[in-house]
């Protein structure tokens, strides 16, 4: 058998149509630039291996995800990737991140209309009912070597994947979706001489589930192709998984949040674009945007020990507060804590939006070409609830437009160790939007990825 069945199932360089005729009365423009850039994400240097049949062109839109796996340095190049195309003004994109091993990723379109999701595996926790769990290594070897981007498994190894991944899942066939893909995969398996593997499909539609004998048999498939897992269950496992539990629990933000940040250097437009959604947009509710600086400096505590303190050592604000930024930042997680679940608490319609976030108080300089983050940074990691974020980034000549207050070392540093940080910390939940478009543009991009991420309706 060779190592890639090219002739059994189609390359996605094969599949490249763009049918933009269901999005003829929908901005067709955008839909060919957010395909284009699903095209060059990967380059010339990162591999992927695209788990499921899925086709990559304009189908893919507002539909489905596509499933990747590849190694942690992989997905980390494709997110930087991501972020060099927000700064380019080509996209937006959001991150999120629940649990070691997994990255969820969506990209939208310039108007906000239209949008990708994949989701990028590391360690795949899909096989044996979910005990062991495959990464890119142990599937490398059926790879080409001259190629790169997003590659497909021979056919019969991909089938048995799925099948694994069917009962994980705990999948439907009333889905459409997945009668599809089964529909597929029955096809492909008769074509690639798998009769046997077809006909476990054919059982899978007909009573809905995956029997236990199937399941042995696919695996016995991909020891038959030296596909072992090198992920097993241990007692290592298990404590980072209740880690994992217990860092949502402590640090993540309800499922349906009432309080999101928005953050970016001075001049990204943050506060015009929170104000105008207030006063006027077309979300279902609310908005109300709040200082996040006024979670402490409003309090009679910050009140009382600046006027004593401060004024004694000729500070001004900005450089008093990074130098007690440690009980500032506790005193204000306390009470953004204690702000969002009240807010859940009373099930408020209305989204609140924080002007800056946590983080930043734990970053010094920023105006300086000396910007960084504080050595008590790691204070995030046990301290704060971690806030869906916007963060808006624009080029430096548009900066200096707005409000010229830092330099051009300073802007880039920001927006990098912000990115940085935020994409590869457990839990997140982090949006860039890129404000390069006009304030109309970006009020209808913004307006379109909230309702697509955080949506919440008005009370009747």
């Amino acid at each position: 058998m060779s190592q890639v069945e090219s002739g059994q199932i189609p390359q996605p360089s094969e599949r490249w149509a763009l049918p933009l005729q269901a999005f003829s009365n929908q901005q067709p423009l955008a839909v060919g630039e957010l395909l284009e850039c699903l095209r060059n994400l990967p380059g010339d240097e990162l591999t992927f291996v695209l788990l499921r049949e899925t086709p990559l062109d304009a189908r893919c839109i507002n539909h489905g995800d596509i499933d990747l796996l590849g190694t942690m340095a992989a997905v980390e190049g494709l997110l930087a990737r991501c972020y060099a195309l927000a700064q380019a003004g080509r996209c937006h994109f959001r991150v999120t991140r629940k649990k070691e091993g997994h990255v969820g990723l969506v990209l939208f379109s310039r108007c906000g209309q239209f949008r990708l999701h994949f989701d990028l595996w590391i360690d795949l926790w899909q096989l044996d009912g979910g005990r062991r769990g495959l990464r890119f290594a142990d599937v490398a070897h059926l790879l080409p070597r001259d190629r790169s981007g997003y590659l497909r498994l021979p056919v019969s190894v991909e089938a048995a994947i799925y099948l694994h991944h069917f009962f994980v899942q705990r999948k439907s066939t009333n889905s459409k979706t997945v009668w599809q893909r089964l529909a597929f995969y029955t096809e492909a398996c008769q074509e690639a001489g798998a009769p046997d593997l077809a006909a476990d499909f054919v059982g899978v539609r007909q009573q809905g589930h995956v029997e236990q004998a199937v399941l042995d048999r696919a695996m016995r498939l991909l020891k038959s192709h030296e596909v072992v897992p090198s992920l097993v269950h241990s007692w290592h496992v298990v404590r980072q998984r209740w880690i994992a539990r217990w860092r949502r629990w402590w640090l993540g933000s309800p499922r349906h949040p009432a309080v999101i940040s928005f953050m970016g250097c001075d001049g990204a437009g943050k506060t015009s674009l929170s104000e105008s959604l207030s006063k006027g947009s077309s979300l279902p509710v609310t908005v109300r945007p709040f200082i996040g600086r006024n979670l402490y400096r409003k309090s009679l505590i910050y009140r009382t020990f600046g006027s004593l303190v401060r004024r004694s050592l000729s500070m001004n604000r900005d450089r008093f507060d990074e130098k007690y930024c440690v009980p500032l930042y506790l005193h204000a997680a306390a009470h953004l804590r204690r702000k969002v679940y009240w807010r859940q608490l009373l099930g408020s319609r209305k989204l609140l939006v924080m002007d800056r976030t946590l983080v930043d108080l734990l970053y010094t300089q920023r105006l300086s070409d000396e910007a960084r983050f504080g050595r008590w940074v790691h204070l995030a990691e046990y301290f704060g609830v971690r806030l869906p974020t916007v963060h808006f980034i624009v080029d430096f000549e548009q900066l200096c437009a707005r409000k010229a207050e830092c330099s051009e070392i300073a802007h880039r540093q920001y927006d990098e160790d912000m990115f940085w940080f935020h994409v590869r910390r457990i839990p997140t939940d982090y949006t860039v939007f890129s404000n390069f478009g006009t304030f109309d543009d970006s009020k209808t991009a913004l307006t379109q990825i909230i309702q697509a991420n955080w949506p919440r309706h008005r009370a009747a």
